[in-house]
């Protein structure tokens, strides 16, 4: 059965209940059971919170705490650019990143792009369509087995 009187419970251990309630729970608790166990789990569970509490106060920052703080602030502000990328980024890897970057950029510029095809019996170029363009197919059969073999890359049947 629920009880009303278990909302009252708190306020009766922490005795801030009016005292015609206070009364009222007591004569209550004579009687019910269940709001016996209700009491005595708040007994216990306010001991174990009663731990928690610190006995001691909390340190205090020493005289230049906050000066100390105030210049490390500071000194952020001027960091300039790449300080706040890396205090943004969080990472003790910045420096070797952008190095990183900078290489691949280095490297991008000194790749040679361009393809190169070899083909048997042709002389290497760079682009085939226009080679084979530039070739004149007034033998037929040899010609179109040329391009075949070219584009198949198979060599001739002897």
């Amino acid at each position: 059965m629920l009880c009303r009187m278990k909302d009252w419970i708190e306020d009766y251990l922490s005795e801030t209940l009016e005292p015609a309630r206070r009364t009222e729970l007591e004569r209550h608790l004579a009687h019910c059971p269940s709001c016996q166990q209700t009491l005595t789990a708040t007994r216990e569970a306010r001991l174990f919170l009663d731990w928690l509490v610190p006995q001691d106060a909390p340190p205090q920052p020493g005289p230049d705490f906050y000066y100390r703080v105030q210049q490390s602030i500071e000194r952020e502000r001027r960091g300039g650019w790449f300080s706040s990328v890396a205090a943004a980024m969080r990472l003790r890897l910045a420096y070797p990143l952008a190095a990183l970057c900078l290489l691949l950029v280095a490297w991008s510029f000194t790749v040679d792009t361009r393809e190169s095809f070899a083909y048997d019996g042709l002389a290497e170029t760079e682009y085939p369509a226009a080679e084979f363009a530039r070739m004149s197919f007034s033998h037929g059969d040899q010609a179109q087995e040329l391009v075949m073999m070219t584009l198949v890359g198979t060599p001739p049947e002897q």
